[in-house]
């Protein structure tokens, strides 16, 4: 890959990484007239611990996924994927089951109200985008920058769409921005589907294999857990000391303030493939 592509890639990434996350912009309107202070708290609070729990569920095999399969063969490749999808799909079931289980108390812990349906909403999101997020990966690595903002923008798109049908025509509570998330999960995970299929072999399984992925994985998952959690934690702690309204006004403030990451996130994009 030469400097010219990846000037390419990354202004394709970064002008659809800013499209896709207009999304936050475009909606806060619509969250701030339509909901309360408080209810929009819980909104804070559940995309606080939602990246933070991302983390803990892929334990960094997105990073490991990508450092392996950029410099490998195709052979190479159908195994680190199948490695990776499997690895991920055998810890995500538990993870799920555990949620559901304690789905009243984890409510409590989250949101310090009892509503085990967002609990269980945000679990499933969790497990759909933990598993789509590898084939994105791999279209990253195979220097498909078009198809991957193609399905980025869908996945903004349906959540676009089914929060203006949720809460303006049926009038629901804060649950459809959450409901809305999870049928944009959803779809992404279901037409990725194909994409994984074609690079996936059950014989191509091996606990070797496995155990070099995973080895360079899991440093990852300390060094991302506590990046995250200085980036968000601040939510919970204001929380903790004040109350569900000033969290709601906090993060709607914090909104605004995080354009500029935007452009550098983009190029991120483009960049972790070419010096791999």
């Amino acid at each position: 890959m030469s400097i010219k592509i990846l000037g390419k890639q990354s202004l394709v990434y970064g002008f659809g990484h800013v499209i896709t996350r207009l999304v936050t912009f475009l909606l806060l309107p619509l969250y701030t007239n339509k909901f309360t202070p408080e209810q929009y708290g819980i909104v804070a609070l559940f995309y606080t611990f939602v990246p933070l729990l991302n983390i803990v569920v892929r334990y960094g095999m997105g990073a490991a996924f990508l450092k392996n399969y950029v410099p490998a063969s195709q052979k190479d490749r159908v195994s680190i994927m199948t490695n990776v999808i499997v690895s991920l799909f055998l810890t995500g079931i538990p993870f799920l089951i555990l949620f559901y289980l304690l789905r009243g108390n984890l409510s409590l812990v989250f949101f310090g109200i009892v509503k085990p349906s967002y609990v269980i909403m945000m679990g499933m999101i969790i497990f759909f985008d933990t598993i789509w997020s590898i084939p994105m990966l791999a279209l990253r690595a195979e220097n498909k920058p078009r198809l991957f903002i193609l399905l980025s923008f869908l996945n903004v798109g349906i959540t676009l769409l089914c929060n203006l049908v949720f809460i303006i025509v049926f009038k629901m509570n804060i649950g459809s921005i959450f409901l809305s998330n999870l049928i944009a999960s959803l779809t992404i995970f279901i037409l990725v589907l194909p994409y994984i299929y074609q690079r996936f072999k059950f014989s191509s399984l091996s606990i070797v294999k496995w155990k070099t992925i995973l080895s360079f994985a899991l440093p990852f998952l300390p060094a991302g857990l506590f990046a995250m959690v200085m980036e968000v934690a601040d939510r919970y702690i204001l929380k903790l000391l004040t109350d569900l309204e000033t969290v709601g006004i906090y993060n709607a403030g914090y909104k605004i303030g995080v354009l500029m990451l935007l452009i550098v996130n983009g190029f991120n994009m483009g960049w972790q493939p070419y010096f791999l």
